[in-house]
């Protein structure tokens, strides 16, 4: 087996730096070591992360291969990678964040649940790493936290933070992550919808962990809310773009306008748990106003500002 390890980077080096330095250090116990290639787009065209890549190749015992994205936006650098991978073969994409760092049995994991569920994409879970000048109503809160399921559950939806996808469902797209989500991401929520319309299977992997660096610029009440928004706005703004019925999106309507209702309603309780409880209930109603301004046309593009270093 082939597999290329995709990373999508900007302004990043040291949490990339950390990336490279844990993906020396994965092993394998159930399946045998696959032939691996590490494949690196820099998504700024100064290519500042360069010396960094050349630092890690030191130490990777798998080769990297490096390239520059000019294009800005997370799905031109996704695309770019593809390309990269699909240059060299492979059979399947394994994608990681670069503010993250796995487990060493990751892929050892994702391959043992592909082949044991024959499936075309494994998605497993992203745990937060919380450093020390977090604040504890952010860990009380659990906002970083996303939810698990046992493993070989069914998906309907996916993400590129941690997942292992065949090939396959790449060859026929010149650009399979939608351009016009450049800033604002959902890219990856639009791909997966759109694959697992065409058939694809989707399962999870619960032992495949990789762990997520919070930053204490995202630790913030200004970032979970609009994180909450873009999450509300880049899904619907995914299902449109697959193709939704009229119900679906008066559906869409009502769910936007009930999460608003239910997180004002909850504000006064909220309140009484202390400062976590408030940013849950104004988190919940900012799902809905994203929702709202999908609907209505309007992008929130959350990656123009580069958290972490």
């Amino acid at each position: 087996m082939h597999i290329a390890i995709c990373i999508a980077t900007c302004r990043r080096p040291n949490l990339l730096g950390a990336l490279l330095k844990s993906l020396a250090t994965l092993s394998f116990k159930k399946q045998p070591v696959p032939r691996l290639d590490v494949v690196i787009v820099d998504n700024d065209p100064g290519a500042p992360v360069k010396h960094i890549v050349d630092a890690g190749r030191a130490a990777c015992p798998w080769p990297i291969h490096y390239s520059s994205e000019p294009v800005r936006g997370i799905p031109s650098a996704r695309n770019r990678a593809v390309r990269n991978a699909l240059a060299l073969g492979v059979d399947y994409v394994a994608f990681i964040d670069d503010d993250e760092f796995p487990d060493p049995y990751w892929l050892d994991e994702l391959i043992s649940v592909r082949e044991r569920f024959d499936a075309d994409v494994v998605q497993a879970p992203v745990v937060p790493a919380y450093g020390g000048d977090v604040p504890r109503w952010v860990i009380r809160g659990r906002f970083f936290e996303r939810s698990r399921r046992l493993t070989g559950q069914t998906l309907e939806l996916g993400a590129t933070n941690n997942a292992l996808i065949a090939i396959r469902w790449f060859t026929n797209h010149e650009r399979p992550f939608d351009v016009t989500f450049g800033l604002s991401g959902a890219d990856d929520t639009q791909f997966f919808m759109r694959i697992r319309r065409q058939g694809a299977r989707m399962v999870w992997a619960d032992d495949a962990v990789v762990w997520e660096h919070v930053a204490p610029e995202r630790a913030t009440m200004r970032w979970v809310l609009r994180r909450a928004l873009r999450g509300g706005n880049g899904f619907v703004f995914a299902e449109r773009s697959v193709g939704i019925s009229g119900a679906r999106t008066c559906l869409r309507f009502g769910k936007a306008l009930s999460r608003i209702l239910l997180g004002a309603t909850l504000l006064p309780v909220g309140a009484l748990c202390g400062r976590e409880g408030i940013v849950r209930s104004l988190q919940t109603m900012c799902v809905g106003i994203g929702a709202l301004a999908a609907l209505a046309g309007i992008r929130v593009e959350e990656y123009k500002v580069v958290y972490g270093k």
